[in-house]
């Protein structure tokens, strides 16, 4: 086996890159429900060693020729983590005991994991003949981080797997919750966690989201445009009297420039606050500029 195989991290549409990676056509789920019943025959125990896909020969034959496989060498949180990379598509696996076996279809190779290995670029995918196997260590961390990691993001104790995808001139990140989180269209198949403000995470020029893990809050900053933000803030409430504290948007102020047909600039600002369980708006300001 050549150690020069190389993976291919380039998207197919460059120029429009949606904000969450999961994977929802539905032939491409059906491939990965496929694929769950091959590698749960063909990969039996948690080994890391080269040897361990070596000689299989179901994977190569399902997915053609070439696979790449890269497993945590580390055990965050207690997962061994996988990941399959083919020419068209890249599949996190993440197990734990006997109780936990999820599955995470992704667009993009984390950049982590391609930092790693320096033969990995973005022009290539696996093309040697066979399976093979690398390794690579998965941080838990307690900010955002870079590529493939671990952190509590709704404060609940359990790391959550976070993965870092490229938006425009900033990062955004998809959280999947492995514990709870609840699986969509197919059985072990998970999607991104979708509730405010777990969809709106971001960090980089335009945008930064700020964990306190004393006071278990959030505070999300986004630049929209070239004079627009929005401004997020969260708290653990109850919305009710028997309910267990969660993590909600308790207020949100968006900012918008406007032009009136004199030509005349306006700050408006909107306010919303969390009112009986929901989001509510509060208040809008109009400042002449």
């Amino acid at each position: 086996m050549e150690d020069d195989a190389k993976i291919n991290i380039t998207p197919k549409n460059p120029v429009r890159q949606p904000r969450s990676q999961s994977l929802h056509v539905l032939g491409i789920i059906f491939l990965i429900v496929l694929f769950i019943g091959i590698v749960s025959c063909s990969i039996s125990d948690n080994s890391t060693t080269n040897n361990t896909l070596k000689n299989e020969t179901s994977l190569t034959e399902f997915f053609g020729d070439s696979l790449l496989t890269i497993v945590s060498s580390n055990r965050p949180n207690g997962y061994l983590v996988k990941i399959f990379q083919t020419k068209d598509l890249v599949l996190l696996n993440l197990t734990r005991g006997d109780s936990i076996n999820q599955y995470v279809p992704i667009l993009y190779i984390p950049s982590s994991v391609k930092d790693a290995f320096p033969d990995l670029d973005d022009g290539c995918y696996p093309d040697s003949i066979g399976s093979y196997i690398r390794e690579i260590k998965i941080p838990i961390v307690k900010e955002l981080g870079s590529g493939l990691f671990f952190m509590d993001v709704n404060f609940d104790g359990e790391e959550e797997l976070v993965v870092e995808h490229p938006g425009y001139n900033r990062m955004y990140y998809d959280c999947f919750d492995i514990v709870h989180g609840v699986a969509n269209v197919t059985p072990g198949i998970l999607h991104p966690m979708k509730d405010p403000p777990y969809n709106d995470i971001v960090s980089g020029e335009f945008g930064s989201t700020e964990f306190d893990f004393d006071k278990k809050t959030i505070h999300i900053s986004e630049s929209i445009g070239c004079s627009n933000h929005i401004e997020t803030w969260c708290e653990m409430v109850s919305d009710y009297e028997f309910d267990s504290p969660k993590l909600q948007v308790v207020k949100k102020e968006e900012v918008e420039i406007e032009a009136d047909d004199n030509g005349e600039f306006y700050r408006v600002t909107t306010l919303y606050k969390r009112v009986d369980g929901a989001l509510t708006k509060i208040s809008t300001t109009r400042e002449i500029l």
